[in-house]
């Protein structure tokens, strides 16, 4: 009796213990353990403040290449500081019974036009050529005295005049050929200045007259269609320039400049009609 009691109380005492040790064992594994390390949070990516004003685009570049292009043309127009042929007047004494008393007027036909070319050679120095066209336009007299006049008489001239009237209308084409020095490079922005230096050539053609003769009695003779002749129908000249270069937003340039040219002769050489060899032009270009 007393060894069943002890049996079953010692059966008792065993399961309360393992009750015991089964319950810490639970709540261990239901606890989350504190090796483990806690899942990492999420890298919030910073967002860049708003843009105002227009987006830029990759495909916008700021334009590169020459300010000065390799080829330019345009139209140009000039001004003459005097008439290409000067008025004057001239008497000549051929011998003691003939002289000849002449005058030249001219017509001031100072402005003149045509086309520029420009090329460049190097970063600052260019190759400029062209054509300018101008109109000649004079009128020549030559009164002719034949005889000899007594000097005994002073009412009455013994002398037999004819007087010669001619007008001559004439074009001329300047053709220059000139070296250009910038004081920039062609790959530099903004204005620039520049001195040139060359040789021109001057043809003249379409030369017409026309002539009408009237003796001291009043008879006119005409009409003498004869053209006058040039003394060089192709004259060289020495040119030199100092000019300006300016550009709007266009692209298109602007070109004041002046020039001096020697002529290396006249054009027309007969007395008095004379051509300059001194010529003084302002010049301006619009070129693209």
């Amino acid at each position: 009796m007393i060894i069943h009691l002890l049996l079953t109380r010692g059966l008792r005492l065993a399961a309360c213990l393992a009750l015991a040790a089964a319950v810490p064992v639970a709540a261990q594994a239901q606890k989350p353990s504190v090796d483990e390390p806690a899942p990492a949070a999420q890298a919030v990516k910073p967002v860049a403040p708003e843009q105002k004003g227009p987006a830029s685009s990759p495909y916008i570049t700021e334009p590169k290449g020459p300010f000065v292009r390799k080829f330019s043309m345009g139209g140009n127009f000039s001004f003459l500081a005097q008439a290409s042929m000067p008025s004057a007047s001239v008497t000549q004494t051929v011998a003691t019974d003939l002289s000849i008393e002449s005058q030249t007027t001219a017509k001031k036909r100072l402005f003149g036009g045509g086309i520029v070319l420009q090329t460049t050679l190097t970063p600052r120095l260019a190759l400029a050529t062209g054509m300018s066209f101008r109109l000649l336009d004079f009128g020549t007299q030559a009164i002719t005295w034949e005889g000899v006049d007594d000097t005994d008489t002073t009412l009455v001239d013994e002398r037999t005049a004819t007087m010669q009237e001619t007008t001559t209308r004439a074009r001329l084409l300047d053709i220059p050929v000139l070296l250009r020095r910038y004081n920039k490079d062609h790959t530099r922005r903004g204005r620039r200045y520049f001195y040139e230096g060359g040789m021109t050539l001057r043809y003249v053609h379409s030369i017409h007259s026309f002539g009408l003769t009237t003796s001291q009695t009043g008879t006119e003779t005409c009409c003498d269609e004869t053209s006058l002749k040039p003394a060089r129908r192709v004259l060289p000249g020495l040119v030199g320039g100092v000019g300006m270069q300016f550009i709007d937003e266009f692209g298109i340039r602007f070109v004041p400049e002046v020039r001096y040219t020697r002529w290396m002769g006249r054009t027309f050489d007969t007395m008095p009609a004379r051509s300059r060899t001194d010529q003084l032009e302002f010049g301006f270009s619009v070129t693209f």
